[in-house]
């Protein structure tokens, strides 16, 4: 991060000594790419209860919530890292081939949480949802608690990557860089590392291994150089 302020001071700095009216410019992009190991995994997981009786079975639905939140806590996870995402009601149809028609057959309640923990806690974590009366984990993702540092990063990597463009660009030209007229700035928000979703059973899981991959953190940079002739 200092680098890439020392940069920008630096050019800054020769900017405003450059003339007003000076004309000559060069336009160059750069590209910077940080490579980070993710340290933070999340899961949407999810608690389905289904009913003729819609009150009941958002009623039914409450209860094993409430509970599972409860496991939850109990298994270490924070309030701040458990959130409901989602909560449905939704009629079920059945189809009847004599009648060719779809009749009601119930309702289906589901509430979506999302948790947030440490890498090396996720694995024993994904291997009691089944014990907690969970039916579906939605996802698992991976993500860095140190995205802001990296994205810096990034960008400083971009600026470096515009010079170099630059200088390479202007060697036998009898140009040389004195300032940078405008600097434009666009960061790729890197995507989370996903996993399918899956349904789980009753029965007891394995303890399950989690190998969260890489996150690639991008930043592009359009730079507006001032020349002069040396």
């Amino acid at each position: 991060m200092k680098k890439l302020f020392v940069l920008l001071i630096f050019f800054f700095a020769l900017a405003t000594n450059a003339n007003a009216n000076e004309n000559t410019t060069l336009s160059v992009s750069g590209h910077g790419i940080i490579t980070a190991i993710p340290d933070i995994a999340s899961i949407d997981i999810s608690i389905i209860s289904q009913s003729p009786d819609p009150a009941k079975a958002m009623f039914v639905l409450s209860k094993k919530a409430n509970d599972v939140v409860k496991a939850l806590f109990k298994l270490g996870i924070k309030k701040d890292n458990l959130s409901t995402t989602n909560l449905t009601l939704e009629p079920v149809y059945q189809y009847d081939d004599k009648t060719k028609t779809n009749n009601l057959a119930g309702y289906k309640a589901k509430e979506t949480f999302n948790i947030k923990s440490s890498i090396d806690k996720m694995g024993f974590l994904i291997s009691k949802v089944s014990e907690l009366g969970i039916d579906e984990i939605n996802r698992i993702y991976f993500e860095s608690s140190n995205i802001s540092n990296f994205k810096l990063k990034a960008i400083e990597k971009a600026m470096e990557d515009a010079l170099l463009k630059a200088q390479s660009a202007l060697i036998n030209t009898g140009y040389q860089i004195i300032g940078i007229k405008n600097i434009s700035i666009t960061e790729k928000t890197p995507v989370p590392i996903y996993f399918d979703k899956f349904m789980l059973n009753k029965s007891s899981v394995p303890s399950m291994p989690i190998e969260a991959g890489r996150l690639n953190i991008e930043a592009s940079v359009s730079v507006i150089y001032i020349l002069e002739k040396k």
